[in-house]
């Protein structure tokens, strides 16, 4: 097994299981678990494959969120120390959670994962299969938004509309006349998509798949790992 995309590897349920578990074990941070925590989150990031370039483009995004939230908690409001560092490690965990889970998963297994992982909420009468499907169009929405806004952002750069020396606010009033062209791409995407779903038949429920989920051994070992570290930063967090 490659050390490099052994994340990529596992079945995608144990990668949202395990993004679920670390999420809400930084509720539990305190002097000691955050040591438990940095070194499950580094290990768990190595061994998952990432574009450099989106990596770069992350910690350049978060990195004057977390200046400003050093600044305004320290100098303004005189917060403790440690719980500074708890909010911008928090903020850094999430984001590289989500860049690790979107660039190691198909994106089309999303909607079977969640209806696998959520197939006992049926017997309540709640329409798990419908709601997969809602779930995964969602998702693939996002990358349709960021190409239809990358292709506006060029299309007025060749008329001149944007310059490399624009002020912030004129960047700001440019990026809100976006949403409009935006929204209307959107809803034409919805439009095509909805009759493509109507001449195939769909009908919501339960369907055939072209690809079968199935744990395998290093799921439930992966997944025992996260269990039971999540286990001890719970029990630490009590005693402590």
């Amino acid at each position: 097994m490659s050390r490099e995309i052994f994340v990529e590897k596992l079945d995608i349920r144990s990668k949202m299981i395990f993004s679920i578990l670390f999420i809400v074990s930084l509720f539990f941070l305190n002097k000691i678990n955050i040591f438990i925590s940095i070194p499950v989150l580094t290990i768990y990031v190595l061994n998952a494959r990432i574009n450099k370039d989106n990596l770069l483009k992350l910690l350049k995004g978060i990195s004057l969120i977390l200046l400003s939230i050093t600044g305004f908690n320290y100098f303004l409001l005189h917060t403790d120390v440690w719980k500074i560092i708890f909010m911008c490690y928090r903020l850094i965990s999430v984001s590289l959670l989500l860049l690790v889970f979107v660039e190691n998963i198909n994106i089309f297994d999303l909607g079977d994962a969640f209806e696998k992982l959520f197939h006992p909420l049926i017997f309540l009468k709640i329409p798990v299969y419908d709601i997969g499907m809602v779930f995964t169009i969602s998702v693939k929405f996002i990358s349709i938004f960021f190409e239809e806004a990358e292709r506006i952002k060029k299309s007025q750069r060749a008329r001149g509309i944007i310059k490399d020396n624009m002020k912030i606010l004129e960047k700001l009033k440019l990026s809100l006349s976006l949403f409009l062209p935006m929204f209307i791409c959107g809803l034409n995407h919805a439009f095509e998509l909805a009759a493509a779903m109507d001449l195939r038949g769909y009908q919501g429920g339960n369907r055939g798949r072209l690809k079968v989920l199935k744990y395998q051994s290093r799921d439930y070992i992966f997944l025992f790992g996260a269990m039971f570290l999540f286990i001890i930063q719970l029990i630490i967090k009590i005693i402590f």
